[in-house]
């Protein structure tokens, strides 16, 4: 499930983190304050900079009894924050020096973490589940993004500190956190919540990515 976006993002930040280690001999400048990250607007997944959440979106159509259709409720905010993952990570690679590195990665991270809290808030909208296992999936799901963006913020905040010595922590913590956020189902899809997600054109979309 969307293991192209983890290999990207492990790619992006060994890229960095070889630029972090080259440069580390020469004085470091701060890191430029305010932008967004990497040119772009925010994205469907939600949150902008300074890993603050956007409102979200209006309640999704009531499900009506149909597993189905929650199912694909509940994978609609994740598959547009996976997508937007992907649009995020253009400009990292662009970075001419090492204050500019910083710079850009703390946005980028900043904004996966507000992108997490939008998700989680349109997660929150769902109604109950009416396919057996739903809630406890959405609930798993919902736990682990909200740990994933904590951590994100932290790592974002050493990098904005300038703090050199974190910087392979903060490289390693964006590769973990990325590959929980691009396969929440894994370990976490009960055979009810499986069929119905086969189903489900946004569940598709994630399972084929």
């Amino acid at each position: 499930m969307s293991r192209r976006l983890t290999i990207a993002v492990f790619a992006a930040t060994l890229a960095l983190a070889g630029c972090s280690s080259s440069d580390g001999d020469k004085p470091q400048n701060p890191p430029a304050q305010g932008g967004t990250a990497a040119g772009q607007p925010p994205q469907n997944g939600g949150g902008g900079g300074g890993g603050e959440p956007t409102p979200p979106p209006p309640p999704p159509e009531p499900s009506n009894g149909d597993p189905v259709k929650w199912m694909d409720n509940l994978c609609i905010p994740i598959s547009d924050f996976t997508r937007s993952l992907g649009g995020r990570m253009g400009d990292l690679a662009n970075a001419t020096d090492q204050a500019q590195m910083q710079a850009k990665l703390g946005q980028f991270i900043d904004n996966i973490a507000g992108g997490l809290g939008g998700t989680v808030a349109r997660l929150n909208q769902l109604e109950p589940a009416p396919v057996k296992g739903g809630d406890e999936v959405k609930n798993k799901i919902v736990s682990s993004y909200t740990l994933s963006q904590n951590a994100l913020k932290e790592a974002a905040a050493k990098i904005r500190a300038g703090d050199q010595d974190a910087m392979g922590q903060v490289m390693q913590s964006l590769g973990d956190e990325t590959a929980k956020m691009v396969d929440p189902f894994k370990d976490n899809d009960p055979a009810e919540v499986r069929d119905a997600m086969a189903k489900a054109p946004r569940c598709k979309d994630l399972l084929t990515s």
